[in-house]
């Protein structure tokens, strides 16, 4: 079983319709080639995926096609044509490269996608021009040809039918010519066209269905929420204690404050500790308590696994990830892209996000340091490094599911008497089981199985027990097609 490698060829083939940006300098361009370029910038443009520099006097969008693009103004565009502007200036993802200037951010998404590099390991070569054989090797690449020959891509732009003008320079109507053809060719080992898989993955729309300067994302980032909640336990019960938190939890708060009523400094560890059983996208806290009103007011941090931070981040309740969970969201986007194709029902993607998991990952606890243990107990291990336990098939089911939108929970407890996870998930209207990690082909099993896909309490609570303290859903039948 392979790791998840993070070069993403949807990503790169972005670089295709991105290259394309002013530059200060005009240059004297063919006729024949400024003509195509317009009638190809036009195209391009209805989709989403070409941006004019202003406007001309007659209202029109000015193109400025008879110039060439500077690699930092090419990379901006192409953060924008991505629709990932705000996670870029969000994020700030680090890179080794010293003369990115003002488009730093924009560099640092590009270097964190895999989508480009820079001219030497310290230097991106922010003001220097693409060149037409530079320009090719990035479609080429795109289009999954990573041996691509940068000083002469010309056989092989042939041999997958990809177009390109003949002369000398490489201009803005060149890049606009070039990418429209590269949407018309076969992306390596895919059997579909750069434009299906665009539209596939929600990127492009048919001609017309576009604003002429929409950018293209799969998420909206709204602006950093206060995400400081507060609950009330009804009693002081583990199970009060634990609805409340779930209530705070599922909105993936930074931080809550429990009003428990009667209880008192001396227990409310006990209380937190044994609530935490039933809320499983916890993975550690720290607490403060104080007193009054007859109640104890716990002011709780929770630390979260990587995939509920990612989601928090999202919906905007974050400002930013870690390196891992940056890591972690570029190879979830991925898979995710890979997988959930337009029309699929809600069956169909479980599944499909099912089996990928088992079958990219391997179950594997024999590590060697900490940072490899915190890996594999995280959804990272499974989607990235295709190493996991338990809490890491959980957590990338998880947040599969929740990049489709639909309804996903993490439940904890044990398996034949260990300490296990698996997953709760609700399908056309009803929750179910599923136990990734069970249906791995680890040891004595030899093929992917099913035997707890979709399953009921009942099945599960054979060799599954779980302390239900009323926070998880109850899945009271098995699936049946």
């Amino acid at each position: 079983m392979k790791a998840l490698k993070k070069r993403t060829i949807p990503l790169l083939i972005a670089v295709v319709l991105a290259c394309s940006v002013l530059s200060p300098s005009a240059l004297a361009i063919d006729s024949g080639r400024l003509s195509n370029g317009r009638a190809a910038a036009e195209t391009l443009n209805k989709l989403g995926l070409f941006r004019g520099v202003g406007k001309l006097p007659d209202g029109s969008i000015n193109f400025a096609l008879e110039r060439a693009p500077t690699r930092a103004e090419a990379v901006t565009m192409l953060v924008r044509l991505l629709g990932g502007e705000a996670e870029a200036l969000s994020a700030k993802y680090a890179h080794p490269y010293k003369d990115a200037g003002w488009a730093t951010a924009y560099v640092g998404y590009a270097f964190a996608y895999s989508i480009t590099n820079g001219v030497s390991a310290t230097k991106f070569g922010a003001e220097s021009s693409a060149t037409m054989e530079q320009y090719l090797t990035f479609v080429l690449r795109a289009l999954g040809y990573p041996d691509a020959d940068w000083r002469n891509p010309y056989p092989l732009a042939d041999s997958v039918g990809l177009k390109y003008p003949s002369g000398s320079g490489l201009y803005r109507a060149d890049v606009a010519s070039i990418s429209l053809s590269a949407l018309e060719c076969t992306v390596a080992g895919t059997g579909m066209t750069l434009r299906e898989k665009l539209e596939s993955e929600g990127v492009i729309g048919e001609p017309g269905q576009n604003e002429p300067d929409a950018s293209q994302s799969s998420f909206t980032f709204g602006p950093v929420t206060q995400a400081v909640k507060e609950a009330a336990a009804a009693s002081s019960s583990p199970a009060d204690v634990a609805k409340a938190m779930d209530q705070c939890v599922n909105g993936r708060a930074e931080q809550f404050i429990l009003s428990i009523p009667g209880a008192t400094t001396k227990n409310y560890f006990d209380m937190i500790s044994d609530a935490m059983d039933g809320v499983g996208d916890i993975c550690g806290l720290s607490a403060s308590a104080s007193s009054g009103s007859g109640s104890l007011r716990i002011r709780v941090t929770p630390r979260y696994q990587g995939a509920v931070e990612v989601m928090a981040y999202l919906e905007g309740k974050r400002s930013g990830l870690t390196a891992q969970e940056q890591e972690l969201l570029l190879a979830a986007r991925k898979v995710h892209a890979s997988l959930a194709k337009p029309g699929m029902s809600e069956y169909e993607q479980v599944k499909a996000f099912h089996d990928y998991i088992i079958n990219s990952t391997s179950y594997d606890i024999a590590t060697t340091s900490q940072a490899k243990q915190t890996r594999s107990h995280d959804a990272v291990g499974a989607l990235v490094d295709g190493k996991s336990v338990c809490e890491g098939y959980t957590e990338a089911f998880d947040l599969l599911c929740y990049l489709s939108g639909i309804d996903c929970v993490e439940v904890t407890g044990t398996g034949n008497g260990g300490g296990h996870a698996w997953n709760k998930v609700k399908v056309d209207g009803s929750w179910y089981n599923i136990d990734l990690t069970w249906d791995d082909p680890v040891s004595s099993r030899p093929i992917l199985s099913y035997d707890y896909f979709l399953v009921s309490d009942a099945v599960m609570r054979q060799d599954h027990s779980w302390a239900d303290y009323g926070v998880w859903p109850a899945a009271p039948g098995s699936y049946s097609r």
